[in-house]
């Protein structure tokens, strides 16, 4: 019987070892939300704060502008990694402001009509990433996803 529980309790942690790598590999913004095409995306938003009153600048880069294209080349090529936080639910974020800190989200505007699971179809802002202080959350409205995420190397990426 000691055998027995012992043996269990091994697969066990080798099955959530290798459901942990599954569920945390590193995966792009295309296939995190692949009912939205990236290249249909017409503009990007961008609000960010520097300083501790919180108050958040904003920025439109329309399509075409060098902007706009830095901006998807380095989104659709970066990799995210889906953090375990994404198992337990969200709460309230709080951050002490300290010299330094930031704090911006990007929001991609689409124009065509995407279909959505439901059979209807939807656009405008469909996909926002947020970097809450260190903190990396990416929203995809259609799938009505919040997702907590991590990249290789964030604190250079963000």
């Amino acid at each position: 019987m000691k055998k027995k529980s012992i043996l269990i309790l091994t697969l066990l942690v080798l099955i959530s070892l290798v459901a942990g790598t599954i569920y945390k590999r590193p995966v792009t913004l295309t296939q995190l939300c692949p009912e939205i095409e990236l290249t249909s995306c017409k503009n990007i938003i961008a609000y960010y704060s520097v300083d501790k009153t919180g108050e958040l600048i904003r920025i439109a880069f329309p399509s075409g502008s060098e902007e706009f294209d830095l901006l998807m080349e380095q989104i659709q090529h970066q990799e995210f990694r889906k953090s375990l936080k994404n198992m337990f639910p969200a709460g309230t974020k709080m951050h002490r402001w300290s010299e330094g800190d930031f704090t911006w989200e990007l929001i991609l505007e689409f124009d065509d009509p995407i279909p959505t699971k439901d059979g209807n179809t939807a656009s405008g802002m469909l996909i926002h990433l947020k970097n809450f202080f260190g903190d990396l959350t990416i929203y995809n409205m259609i799938g009505d996803q919040e997702i907590r995420c991590h990249t290789k190397e964030q604190q250079q990426w963000a």
